[in-house]
């Protein structure tokens, strides 16, 4: 790939991920903090972000290079995201602000299918290319951590209501910037199907659904993770300008975990890299706990660090594992299917769960976090055993 091409790609991706980046780990905390609502209302609202997952085939099928390219459809949404989240900044009544964030997760939630789609159009050898770019996607999350809090929320008058204003504006600047994307059209047939039955047939098969199944937990213990872990850093003292950053950790050791998957899947069995992930997810969830005994953020600090290896081993591995069972013609339909049960159910029950929780740990106008966090931990000591006990081979 021509370096002018690489960069261009890559500077989409850092620009979505730090727009992602920007809101995402302090959304709950605004509605909660800010805005006044409850667990069970912010969790209704942050479980919207699974319509994403139905909206990226939607618009991949019926309109991505069918009506329009991808890099246009990019280009549409964002901006038309942007324009819904400034509205968002303007609402503090909690169906006004519902219906609003509903449409924004169907503009902005397909931009991760949308930058895949094109990066795998434009780069020739994207199986091999992809990865590189996709960590300036990290990168852009982390920036959005540490530069958005301390040159703005750490000044005089900043306040967390800023990351969506500061979300709106990063989204337009990509929606402009993807205008300027040289669409390329999608080589070979087109789709005809949403969910070819052949993928359908795949997922059925006991080695892939029980990988489906025990992801579909994992991502919603990981939305329940975001959900909690806003408020969680700011009731043990955290400052609203450091949660952010502290959140990025998280990020950090995603990308030294990405970096480091081809060495370990060429060492490691699919099995034992899954049971690798699940077993981080656990040390994560302790960790929080541990810190909501002790009252101290150095154990919270660590478990955030448990983030990146436990979502890169489980997540990065379960793609390719499923991709194993694969042709050329199945491949499409079967990550979207695997993409759509895992993402989509996943964090639709991860968020509705948390709020349902946080509400029920609620006592004396505080929360009790060693019964919050120990639901997921429970959950994932489940999945832990669940997994340890099939044996996983490829087709």
């Amino acid at each position: 790939m021509q370096p002018r091409s690489y960069l261009r790609l890559s500077g989409m991706m850092f620009l979505f991920y730090v727009a992602a980046g920007a809101h995402i780990p302090l959304l709950s905390l605004y509605l909660n903090k800010v805005l006044g609502f409850s667990g069970v209302q912010t969790g209704t609202i942050l479980s919207m972000s699974a319509l994403s997952a139905v909206a990226a085939p939607l618009i991949g099928s019926f309109i991505a290079d069918r009506l329009l390219s991808a890099e246009r459809v990019l280009a549409i949404s964002q901006i038309g995201s942007a324009g819904v989240m400034w509205l968002l900044t303007m609402q503090d009544q909690y169906l006004p602000f519902l219906f609003l964030f509903i449409l924004f997760q169907m503009l902005f939630g397909p931009g991760v299918a949308l930058t895949n789609a094109i990066v795998f159009h434009q780069a020739p050898d994207a199986r091999r290319q992809f990865s590189s770019i996709r960590l300036w996607g990290t990168a852009g999350w982390i920036a959005a951590a540490w530069f958005f809090s301390f040159l703005w929320l750490d000044r005089p008058g900043g306040v967390v209501g800023d990351a969506l204003r500061f979300t709106s504006l990063v989204s337009s600047l990509l929606g402009a910037y993807a205008l300027t994307l040289a669409p390329k059209p999608q080589a070979g047939p087109r789709r005809r199907e949403l969910i070819p039955r052949a993928a359908l047939r795949i997922l059925l098969q006991p080695r892939v659904l029980i990988v489906a199944v025990v992801g579909l937990v994992v991502q919603m213990v990981d939305k329940y993770y975001y959900f909690g872990t806003g408020p969680f850093l700011d009731a043990i003292g955290v400052s609203e300008s450091a949660i952010m950053p502290a959140m990025s950790l998280g990020q950090a050791t995603e990308l030294l975990s990405m970096l480091a998957m081809a060495a370990l899947l060429a060492r490691f069995s699919y099995r034992r890299m899954l049971l690798m992930g699940i077993f981080m997810e656990l040390a994560r969830f302790a960790f929080l706990i541990l810190s909501a005994v002790t009252q101290s953020a150095v154990p919270a600090y660590i478990g955030i660090a448990f983030h990146g290896p436990a979502f890169a081993f489980f997540f990065s591995t379960a793609f390719i594992y499923v991709d194993s069972f694969t042709d050329s013609e199945s491949r499409a339909g079967v990550q979207q299917l695997f993409n759509l049960f895992t993402m989509g159910v996943g964090n639709f029950l991860g968020s509705l769960v948390a709020g349902a929780v946080f509400d029920i740990s609620a006592v004396n106008g505080g929360v009790r976090y060693t019964w919050f966090w120990g639901v997921p931990a429970v959950l994932v000591a489940a999945m832990l055993g669940v997994l340890a006990s099939f044996r996983l081979r490829r087709r």
